[in-house]
């Protein structure tokens, strides 16, 4: 992804969430206190995804039995 390309969907995030992500400067770009927030969630959320499709892949061998029946 591009530069501007990120900075632009950085800005589309924002406007979406109503706060500011990132704090723009001369200096340099830094996340607000929120930005921080957001990227420590989007940080979790991406470990449990990839836990959910490391476990997808493997076989299950578990030798749990289902039950079914009906509800009259």
């Amino acid at each position: 992804v591009s530069q501007p390309a990120l900075s632009m969907q950085i800005q589309e995030l924002e406007q979406e969430l109503g706060v500011r992500l990132v704090d723009r400067r001369r200096q340099g770009a830094q996340l607000t206190e929120a930005g921080r927030e957001v990227a420590r969630r989007a940080q979790k959320a991406a470990q449990i995804a990839a836990r959910y499709i490391d476990s997808e892949a493997q076989p299950d061998t578990s030798d749990a039995a289902i039950e079914t029946g009906s509800v009259n």
